[in-house]
């Protein structure tokens, strides 16, 4: 975290792409906030997005080998997975309930990234998180759940924004209480 126009995302592109050189084997997904944009799970619809990207690129065997039975209810909350012609030929399994609707995506996506980290080091990279929304905070905290799956989560946010922003008080809630035991969280200040 720093200051607005501190360098925090240049930062942390040089260090993704000093990953990626020294390294090509890990799978980086990441996304940015916006402050005026109103989507839902915005603070990881942008690494959705990257994984929507990569699922599409991947043989369709791989895809298949990936992808968690309910992945049809995570692609409710981020369409962009219809476009993965796996995701899109998913058996429907019919849930009425809004909130198991959502309980089945948010396990969804943990279990993907599971499966994601099993087969390759796993980054996600969230940037602005000052401007994220607390569901999308929701979403990450139930990926991140004990046991968490291995992998570097990123987030860079505007310091002045730090106590405001309803979105990092939550991610920071939830990562003081019981998913503090199973993260090893590093602060860096720019």
């Amino acid at each position: 975290h720093g200051g607005s126009g501190a360098g925090k995302s240049t930062l942390c592109k040089q260090f993704l792409k000093a990953l990626r050189e020294r390294d090509e084997r890990p799978l980086v997904l990441s996304g940015r906030c916006y402050e005026h944009e109103d989507v839902p799970f915005k603070v990881l619809d942008g690494v959705v997005d990257s994984l929507s990207w990569l699922l599409r690129h991947c043989p369709r065997e791989e895809t298949e080998a990936l992808l968690p039975r309910d992945v049809v209810f995570l692609s409710r909350l981020f369409p962009v997975l219809l476009q993965v012609p796996a995701i899109k030929a998913s058996p429907q399994r019919r849930i009425a309930d809004d909130l198991q609707v959502r309980q089945a995506a948010f396990a969804a996506l943990r279990e993907l990234m599971i499966s994601l980290a099993q087969h390759r080091p796993l980054v996600l990279y969230v940037d602005d998180l000052q401007w994220g929304d607390e569901d999308g905070i929701s979403l990450l905290l139930e990926v991140l759940r004990p046991p968490p799956p291995p992998l570097l989560l990123i987030v860079s946010y505007r310091s002045e924004e730090g106590a405001s922003s309803a979105a990092l008080q939550l991610l920071r809630k939830g990562l003081r209480g019981e998913l503090g035991q199973g993260v090893a969280l590093r602060e860096v200040p720019v």
